[in-house]
């Protein structure tokens, strides 16, 4: 899908609830370095700014950052972010992921760049039909309707984002469903120090199996239950 358009750019303008809303489950603190995925023209980074935080943000729609509202804004491919490993404290990204046909590569490129024990919040839409909410963009932007299912290239769940950061680094944490305009998705990740192994517990003899093929594995790695 091509996203460098300018219309496409001044679609979005600055949501304050769902700012609000980044910010209760972020929990961002002064100075600490925090980088948008997916920033648009960079609204919330603004705002992240405007309260003492490191803010950055990355987005592929050249216009967007062309027409920004605010520095350190980059194009860049969420695939491919242009920074070093664990350059950053925490990361959101909001209505991104599902626009991205490699989306385990983006999960696995914001673990590259968050720091141990950083924190992730990913919201996204929760749509009966996929595409669904992709419908005023192909009809605005591009004039084409039929077009929201090439907006929209996934339609996923809390669990389908459990199973994308499977064997990672990244812990999920929890999901929340925020009251706001479109019902939508909010997920919080953690970088764990070594890479994430859930142990089904159904009975004493696969609780054995899943450990004895654990030992097998290259430390370091960190347990849960699931």
């Amino acid at each position: 899908m091509e996203y460098n358009s300018r219309r496409y750019a001044f679609l979005v303008r600055f949501d304050a609830p769902m700012f609000e809303t980044v910010k209760k489950y972020l929990a961002p603190k002064t100075k600490e370095r925090i980088l948008e995925v997916g920033c648009n023209r960079g609204f919330l980074v603004k705002r992240m700014q405007e309260e003492e935080i490191d803010a950055w943000g990355v987005d592929i729609n050249p216009q967007a950052i062309k027409h920004g509202v605010t520095e350190n804004l980059q194009i860049a491919d969420a695939t491919d972010l242009p920074f070093p490993d664990a350059s950053f404290d925490k990361i959101y990204s909001l209505h991104t992921i599902e626009h991205i046909p490699n989306t385990k590569k983006v999960f696995q490129e914001m673990e590259r760049v968050l720091k141990p024990e950083g924190k992730i919040v990913i919201v996204y839409p929760a749509e009966l039909i996929r595409g669904m909410f992709a419908l005023r963009s192909a009809i605005f932007v591009y004039r084409k309707p039929f077009l929201c299912r090439k907006i929209h290239v996934h339609n996923f769940s809390p669990k389908d984002i459990k199973q994308l950061t499977k064997g990672s680094r990244l812990e999920y944490v929890k999901s929340h469903f925020p009251v706001l305009f479109l019902p939508q998705y909010l997920t919080i990740l953690k970088k764990c120090d070594a890479p994430t192994i859930r142990v089904m517990a159904t009975s004493r003899q696969n609780t054995l199996h899943s450990l004895q093929n654990i030992a097998r594995m290259p430390a370091p790695y960190h347990i849960i239950g699931a």
